[in-house]
């Protein structure tokens, strides 16, 4: 726990605060404001310029014993906006003052990514405030009209919700890639690409699931397969992946002497009308192919 020397730039700019003994911000905040009867909330501190967060603080307070500080308070109607949207994001649309402020809008839709609806349209424009709000959800992709067509934002809102590839640029949903993406986090994707590209998109889906498949069972040099979760995400990948998954599932799940039942096989074939590695496009084809195995 280092020493903090606290100087105050606020009403009493320059003067120096006092000095107290900080492991963490929580802390210093709060006797902070004890001395000058400061919201946490209000409180910014800065070192050399920079903000400083909780994970820098423990870092320099292990490395130095001593750390000279600078206190930043913060407008009162800034800093409850910031509270409230860091709550619940789409809290932001309450505050219209501060829907223009970037760090305002960052901090809402890391906690709900649709809070982007109610940003000013300019920070909507803002291609890392896009890509952090449909990393969180990824509809928000809605609301990033001007980004509708950069592959980088479209594939980041595919891996958090497949079915959000409708509100993407047209030529973005004939990329085979993204609606391969898309289909292994929601089959019903598949809806939202060109039906000419279906069989495309299901072949690259069913590659992508059988590397995710064989990455998670190959063996460990000390633990080996970790059953549990590739049991979890086996219903998950199977629709894709029957034929690829087959050969690196067999050694975990015999070594076990657990057994797949038939009934969970045609579950997942029914549900992506694949069966190893053929493409099954209509629903004679997917019965017949689960008959198979039952």
């Amino acid at each position: 726990m280092a020493l903090v020397l606290v100087h105050v730039q606020s009403a009493v700019s320059g003067s120096s605060l006092g000095q107290c003994y900080a492991g963490t911000l929580s802390e210093l905040k709060s006797w902070v404001s004890q001395q000058l009867e400061v919201p946490v909330c209000e409180q910014r501190f800065f070192l050399d310029g920079e903000v400083i967060s909780d994970s820098v603080l423990a870092t320099l307070s292990r490395d130095q014993t001593t750390l000279e500080l600078q206190l930043l308070c913060l407008d009162p109607s800034w800093a409850s906006a910031l509270e409230a949207v860091c709550e619940d994001g789409h809290a932001l649309e309450h505050f219209p003052k501060v829907q223009n402020d970037r760090e305002i809008v960052m901090a809402a839709v890391k906690s709900r990514g649709t809070a982007l609806k109610f940003a000013d349209p300019a920070l909507r424009r803002d291609r890392e405030i896009a890509l952090a709000a449909v990393a969180k959800d990824g509809h928000a992709l809605r609301y990033a009209s001007a980004l509708r067509a950069d592959r980088e934002v479209v594939l980041a809102a595919a891996l958090n919700s497949g079915s959000s590839i409708q509100h993407a640029a047209p030529h973005l949903r004939k990329d085979i890639e993204i609606g391969a993406v898309a289909m292994l986090e929601d089959q019903r994707a598949l809806s939202f690409v060109p039906q000419d590209l279906w069989v495309d998109c299901l072949e690259e889906a069913r590659r992508e699931s059988s590397r995710r498949m064989q990455k998670m069972c190959s063996l460990s040099p000390t633990n080996g397969p970790d059953l549990n979760f590739v049991l979890a995400n086996f219903v998950r990948y199977l629709p894709c992946c029957l034929g690829g998954a087959a050969g690196c599932l067999a050694g975990p799940i015999l070594a076990t002497g657990l057994s797949l039942p038939s009934w969970a096989v045609c579950l997942g074939t029914m549900s992506a009308g694949i069966y190893a590695g053929a493409n099954v496009v209509n629903a004679s084809e997917q019965e017949t192919c689960c008959l198979q195995f039952c």
